[in-house]
């Protein structure tokens, strides 16, 4: 496009080449020389006509650019034949605005849903958001938290109730206590008996024997009549006198026997505290044991040639009845000499013997006093060990219950503290909630007003119609406006490329459509105003297009609506209502009943023992299981078949009892028992038929004990007696034998039986 160049006052800077410019005559308006001689007024006449060219001039430029811009008639035409009419226009543009009226739009969507959705978080404001409920429940314990928590803690009382209720069954009670108490205090009664008794049997064999001034008393007062009558009346006297001292010595061996079986099971039981003083009593009774058999045997071989004072007499008055003493002093006076000689001898030896008997007694007694002193001091020690351990008892029970109730106090107190805390919780939650009657109201009036929209697939394929349609004609619009551009762009050009002169003007002027034609043509189209409307409209339209949501924003939106109401109906579900709440509220248990059962249970609590007390007298209880324990290692077995292995071995058939299988080992019809660890063992054993038989047992294949058919010859190699009993009504009582022996370690103990084969017999072992 030509540019308009300004005027300026040096000609060179005028475009010649323009016919419309008036340069020459506005130099010479400026210039003052030229118009000194011409009046004023024709100088104002010419620079008023060349302002009026000037303003022609520009007008004939801008037309000139209007006109170029234009279409020729024919283009115009032709397009104008290709374009709608005014009257197709309007149609499809009411048809557009007809079937957009019947549409609700965007804004109108989005408002009620942006009104439900206010409605909706209105609703839900009243209520308890969802992050406080979560901060609540996860501070605070729910009601079945709660519930599950009270559960726990009854589960936990009751296990702790069963752990105490086992472990008073499994402790000794006060009662066994007491009762182990009484044993121990009759344990040292009868020791103290037993020592006493002992005493006084040696009290008693002492005071039996005779003095030396009545012995010698007795024999002056009868030294005549016994020198006549000595000789008939001796073997009768020293017979009978003989049987009833044997008599006598057996029966207070037997005595002693069973006090030193008492005294050594009542030091087995303080084995454990008094090891020491129990080797060197041990050692002293074993000395006591020999000396005991020692004098036992002296006095029995020696106290056997000598008779009593009062047998003495019964003789001598038997005599004094059959015969006359005159005529037998003279046959006695012979003895009397002799009878002297070997009374002196006799009692010369029986002061030695009492002598020593007398020795070894009082050292006996000495050494029992010993004994009875230690065992006196340990049992001080063993009360005053007592005593501490009740008082130590009695301290630790005060101070664990004390303990304990202060924890069980805070767990109380803690207790109610959360239990208050959850009340007051669940009474903000449940004022804060909504009724279920206020939700469904709600959702009902939500469903109505979404029942009362348009269907979406309607919406949809109206919106495409209208879419596509306005696309169409867009792109129709756009193509010829491209088209028609492209041309005046290339005709402008043309046009500019080459200059037209005025004349060309003028008949490009003519040729193009006079005012009269372009009115008439422009009166059948539309107006300028016409199309700023067309405009506005379709802006509004394409506006109201552009507001209006796609399908794919319409269902993600009704999408999340819908997830959005599901997850608020669910969350309403989940909660529960006033009513529920107070039903469970009211199936718990109060504070009231919780502090009732605390209370019952600090009760029981405090009636029951510590750990410690039971862990010390579990510990006592084991002792004293430890030491009956060791008491009852006793193993028993039965030979019944009558059969022998080898001719004389018995095979023992049955095991009645076998409390340590372990130390007695034993097989069927085996005729070894094998007892592995050493030590002393009480040995029984017993065989009952018809005739008497010979036993004899063996301790690693050699004889230790052998008995005869024949009560009066037994062959001892060790401590102990042979008792044999026989009855009319048959075997009754049978061949029995009850001894102690020390073993070595694994002894093999066997019985070599030669008697009645219609036999029945039975071995029994008992570890000391």
């Amino acid at each position: 496009m030509a540019s308009i160049r300004s005027s300026s006052p040096n000609r060179s800077n005028y475009d010649i080449s323009d016919p419309l410019q008036p340069s020459v005559v506005e130099e010479l308006l400026k210039g003052q020389i030229e118009w000194r001689n011409i009046q004023d007024i024709i100088r104002v006449s010419f620079r008023a006509l060349t302002d009026t060219v000037k303003n022609q001039a520009q007008a004939i430029r801008d037309i000139e650019r209007i006109v170029s811009n234009k279409v020729s008639k024919s283009e115009f035409h032709s397009s104008l034949a290709q374009k709608l009419d005014y009257t197709d226009f309007s149609e499809n543009l009411a048809h557009v605005k007809a079937s957009l009226e019947n549409k609700t739009s965007r804004f109108e969507v989005e408002s009620l849903v942006l009104s439900k959705v206010n409605d909706i978080n209105y609703e839900l404001s009243s209520k308890a958001p969802m992050q406080e409920v979560l901060q609540l429940a996860e501070e605070h314990v729910q009601v079945k938290e709660f519930a599950t928590t009270i559960d726990d803690l009854y589960t936990k009382l009751d296990m702790v109730h069963e752990e105490i209720n086992h472990m008073l069954q499994i402790l000794p009670s006060q009662k066994d206590l007491n009762e182990v108490k009484d044993i121990s205090n009759l344990k040292i009664t009868e020791l103290t008996n037993t020592l006493r008794g002992i005493e006084e049997n040696h009290d008693e064999l002492i005071s039996k024997k005779l003095n030396r001034t009545e012995f010698e008393s007795a024999l002056a007062r009868k030294n005549e009549e016994i020198k006549s009558l000595h000789l008939a009346v001796e073997v009768k006297a020293e017979a009978e006198w003989t049987e009833t001292t044997f008599r006598e010595l057996k029966s207070l061996i037997v005595q002693g026997q069973k006090n030193y079986e008492a005294l050594q099971e009542e030091i087995k039981a303080l084995e454990d505290k008094n090891s020491e003083c129990w080797d060197e009593s041990q050692k002293q009774l074993e000395s006591l044991k020999n000396d005991f058999e020692a004098s036992h045997n002296e006095l029995s071989s020696n106290v056997a040639l000598k008779a009593d004072n009062k047998e003495l007499e019964k003789a001598i008055n038997l005599m004094h009845k059959k015969a006359d003493t005159d005529t037998m002093h003279e046959h006695f006076t012979i003895q009397r000499k002799q009878t002297n000689e070997s009374l002196n001898d006799k009692i010369s030896d029986v002061k030695t013997i009492l002598k020593r008997t007398e020795d070894g007694f009082l050292e006996r007694i000495k050494t029992y006093e010993e004994y009875s002193k230690q065992l006196e001091n340990s049992i001080k020690d063993a009360k005053h060990v007592l005593k501490m351990l009740e008082s130590e008892h009695k301290t630790v029970t005060k101070e664990t219950v004390s303990n304990f109730t202060k924890e069980l106090e805070d767990i109380r107190e803690d207790l109610k503290l959360e239990i208050n805390k959850v009340l007051k919780t669940i009474e903000d939650v449940n004022i804060e909630k909504a009724t279920k009657d206020e939700f469904k109201d709600i959702m009902g009036k939500v469903n109505q007003k979404l029942n009362g929209k348009a269907d979406i697939s309607d919406f949809d394929k109206s919106l495409q119609k209208s879419q596509k349609e306005l696309v169409a004609s867009f792109q129709t619009i756009r193509d010829d406006y491209k088209i028609y551009f492209t041309k005046l762009e290339n005709q402008m050009s043309a046009k500019f490329d080459q200059l037209i002169s005025r004349n060309e003007l003028r008949q490009a002027l003519s040729e193009k459509a006079d005012n009269s034609q372009v009115s008439r043509l422009i009166s059948t189209k539309l107006n300028l105003e016409e199309i700023v409307k067309l405009r506005s409209e379709i802006e509004v339209a394409l506006s109201e297009i552009r507001g209006k949501a796609t399908k794919n924003e319409l269902d993600s939106h009704v999408a999340s609506t819908k997830i959005a109401i599901e997850e608020i109906s669910k969350e309403l579900m989940s909660k529960a209502y006033i009513k529920d709440i107070c039903t469970l509220l009211d199936m718990k248990a109060s504070i009231d009943d919780v502090n009732s059962a605390l209370v019952e249970i600090h009760k029981e609590l405090d009636t029951k023992i510590s750990t410690q007390e039971h862990n010390v007298h579990l510990n006592e209880q084991q002792a004293l299981n430890s030491i009956l324990c060791s008491e009852n290692s006793i193993g028993r077995w039965i030979w019944r078949n009558g059969q022998l292995a080898n001719g004389f071995a018995v095979p023992w058939e049955i095991q009645c009892i076998n409390t340590s299988p372990d130390n007695f080992i034993w097989e069927i019809d085996a005729t070894n028992i094998l007892v592995v660890s050493p030590g002393l063992y009480e040995i029984t054993f017993g065989f009952y038929c018809k005739k008497k038989p010979t036993v004899q047992l063996l301790v690693n294949g050699e004889t230790i004990l052998s008995a005869v058919n024949n009560a009066s010859y037994v062959i001892h190699h060790s401590s102990g007696r042979l008792k044999n009993a026989s009855s009319s009504s048959g075997t009754i009582s049978g061949l029995t034998l009850i001894d102690f022996i020390a073993l070595p370690p694994r002894a093999k103990i066997s019985i070599s039986y030669n008697g009645d084969r219609s036999c029945e017999g039975f071995l029994s072992l008992r570890k000391l």
